[in-house]
């Protein structure tokens, strides 16, 4: 199993999920987050990454959010499923 701790920010998402769904394979397991927000992956694809790398950047993202929850993960070996999810308040 695998673990992460993540920060699922309260943003429009509607942008970052267009260009998640065309380059990023787990896009509908886990909702951008942030310790990243994966857009996608590219190993070995330098055309296809440099074609993504485009379009990020002519989204022109600013982002900034508070950080008041965080949520402890655990998804499994195959990374296609979230099995476990808690959510922890910070105060």
């Amino acid at each position: 199993m695998i673990y992460a701790l993540v920060h699922y920010p309260a943003i429009d998402f509607r942008r970052i999920d267009q260009l998640r769904s065309k380059y990023d394979p787990q896009f509908h397991l886990i909702a951008p987050h942030i310790p990243h927000v994966t857009l996608g992956m590219f190993s070995g694809k330098n055309e296809e990454y440099s074609q993504a790398l485009k379009e990020a950047e002519q989204l022109k993202l600013d982002y900034e959010c508070m950080l008041d929850r965080l949520h402890l993960i655990k998804i499994n070996d195959e990374r296609s499923q979230i099995v476990w999810s808690k959510e922890f308040l910070l105060k």
